[in-house]
């Protein structure tokens, strides 16, 4: 089977697939909207009301899509690049 995709999930595939509870699907949904994608289980435990119980019980179901973790990167290497910018002025 197929894991589902955090990052495109849908809040009744969060509940229904994953296993969540409606909150916690919410507040993925809300961090996503408001954070961007999430690159994978450790930067879920980012968004509020995940545990290390939901990220076992997410471990094997779930993946988080190869453009969530190069996104990811760009954005932490455009973050490193302005402040070393700032820095130099």
């Amino acid at each position: 089977m197929a894991k589902l995709n955090v990052n495109t999930a849908s809040r009744e595939e969060l509940v229904d697939v994953a296993g969540l509870k409606p909150a916690l699907a919410d507040s993925i949904l809300k961090y996503r909207e408001e954070s961007g994608k999430i690159a994978d289980l450790d930067a879920l435990r980012d968004v509020p009301r995940v545990t290390s119980q939901v990220i076992d019980q997410l471990r094997d179901t779930v993946d988080f899509g190869t453009e969530a973790v190069k996104e990811t990167t760009e954005k932490a290497a455009e973050a490193v690049a302005t402040s070393a910018k700032a820095g130099a002025e």
